[in-house]
């Protein structure tokens, strides 16, 4: 039996030596799972897996004394519930042509969309990585309550679209329930394979009943993280036409937020920074006053915080193709 992703080791390493064998030092074992142990003089990495009627398991071991880059091949496209458990990694997904950067935190789990082909994870040196993901039939779906065949639909189709930022959800944390259920799976004592097809399938489903919960919190909390942002951003405007100067700091406080939080969202959801977002606009602002209250670009650049002249001629000509004092001359 082999795995849904098979792996390829860069052809400069050399000789890595392969074997079925489990060794002791393993942190999980599946019960009857398959097994892939490859081993070099700088890196392990071991692959327990196993196919039930609906659900396919999966739990990756990687040890490293180098920067290590593994390309993975997918035969066809799977949604993949991901369980990272230990470090972080990298996953560079190829998607329509495109690429998506997909960084794996420790604790945390996220559903990722795997087109078929190449892809390659990247695994930093001096790193214990624990991976653990399962594959369910849509059959089994099926037999799901609460609507979840729906649930996974809407998901595709937000996930196989021509936009590579959606080759993932968003990452959740894995909490002590979830770790509770995960466990289940890698203590599950040898029996025979029949008892195996009964008690993998309602942990699976449960864990994914514990995705969906996660999922829903998270969204209404980005519910009310966007109307913050909504907010901050129309105060930056109003600001700005007030004359009023500040600092991302001084908006981070007085919307109750962690100031790299802020940053990241807005990043997220506008895509680009808070801190362009302000440049933009007071260079709009900029714009309009030069051009229809006639205002000296000294006397505008100085008014709207930007306190090095040339810098602010620079950003303006870049926004606008025209430096400020060609706009003043030309406007009157």
């Amino acid at each position: 039996m082999g795995s849904l992703i098979q792996l390829e080791f860069p052809e400069a390493l050399g000789d890595i030596e392969r074997s079925h064998t489990l060794p002791q030092s393993v942190a999980y074992r599946l019960s009857y799972a398959h097994c892939n142990y490859w081993q070099h003089s700088a890196f392990t990495v071991l692959e327990q897996y196993y196919q039930t009627k609906d659900i396919f398991l999966y739990l990756g071991e990687v040890k490293t004394e180098i920067d290590l880059a593994v390309k993975l091949h997918c035969a066809a496209a799977n949604l993949y519930w991901v369980y990272q458990l230990e470090d972080e990694y990298l996953l560079l997904i190829q998607h329509k042509r495109k690429s998506a950067e997909l960084k794996t935190r420790e604790k945390t789990h996220r559903v990722v969309y795997l087109p078929a082909g190449d892809h390659t994870a990247y695994f930093e040196k001096g790193g214990h990585y624990l991976i653990f993901y399962f594959v369910v039939d849509k059959k089994l779906l099926l037999r799901f309550q609460d609507s979840s065949l729906r649930f996974l639909k809407r998901l595709l189709e937000k996930l196989d679209c021509e936009h590579p930022e959606f080759a993932f959800t968003v990452r959740l944390p894995i909490d002590a329930k979830t770790m509770q259920f995960i466990h289940r799976l890698f203590d599950l004592s040898r029996s025979d394979e029949l008892a195996m097809e009964e008690r993998i399938p309602p942990i699976i489903l449960r864990l994914i009943a514990l995705a969906r919960q996660h999922d829903s919190k998270e969204n209404q909390s980005i519910g009310k993280t966007v109307d913050k942002l909504n907010q901050i951003r129309r105060q930056v405007l109003e600001n700005i036409q007030e004359g009023r100067l500040f600092t991302i700091h001084e908006l981070a406080e007085d919307f109750n937020f962690n100031v790299n939080y802020l940053r990241q969202s807005h990043k997220k959801h506008y895509q680009e920074s808070l801190q362009r977002f302000i440049t933009k606009s007071k260079l709009a602002e900029a714009y309009r006053q030069i051009a229809d209250e006639h205002r000296a670009p000294t006397e505008v650049t100085h008014a709207l915080g930007f306190y090095d002249g040339a810098a602010f001629t620079n950003a303006f000509k870049k926004e606008y193709g025209i430096v400020p004092s060609d706009l003043f001359q030309k406007k009157w």
